[in-house]
């Protein structure tokens, strides 16, 4: 049996943990489509990585941005032939 980890390392895994969170949550986005709502990451401006079921074949796709509660939200549609799709 191990020993329970002291309240202080909890709390640091949980500092760090909160860190990560708070430089992630910038680059999350929701992807809406007529078929499917999921979400994807900023890979760079104007590149965004999500799941292909994501994707209509036909239609608008949403972006959302800012999900984070002390954000801005702001969403951008684009026509789903501008999706680009990995083989």
């Amino acid at each position: 049996m191990t020993k329970p980890a002291p309240a202080f390392a909890l709390q640091q895994l949980s500092d760090a943990l909160t860190d990560v969170v708070d430089r992630a949550a910038p680059s999350i986005v929701a992807v809406h489509s007529t078929r499917s709502r999921c979400s994807g990451f900023v890979w760079r401006p104007g590149l965004i990585v999500t799941v292909d079921e994501a994707l209509d074949d036909e239609g608008d796709i949403t972006v959302v941005e800012g999900q984070a509660p002390d954000t801005i939200r702001t969403s951008r549609t684009a026509p789903s032939a501008n999706a680009a799709r990995a083989s």
